[in-house]
């Protein structure tokens, strides 16, 4: 299995748009990971069985989540991919 997670930010999009973008995002196989403050605000995960390239998940995985995001802006986005399912920790 591999695993891309991506760090987004959604500048000048509204409330209600973010949350559309959110289900458009979790209707394409997308998990919410974690919400944070800061400049890019959003983590999504997406996973892809055995046998696909890195190269060939990370471009299937930018065009989906650019996809969910079209119609309300341009995203930018940090994009990880790992043999290893991303683990969160929150500081204390």
């Amino acid at each position: 299995m591999s695993f891309i997670l991506i760090t987004a930010d959604f500048p000048g999009v509204r409330a209600e748009e973010m949350g559309e973008i959110y289900k458009r995002l979790k209707n394409g196989s997308w998990e919410k990971r974690h919400d944070h403050s800061g400049a890019l605000n959003t983590n999504w995960m997406i996973s892809f069985g055995p046998g696909i390239l890195e190269a060939e998940a990370i471009k299937i995985a930018q065009v989906s989540f650019m996809a969910c995001c079209k119609p309300y802006c341009p995203p930018i986005l940090v994009i990880q991919w790992g043999n290893s399912e991303p683990v969160h920790s929150d500081a204390d």
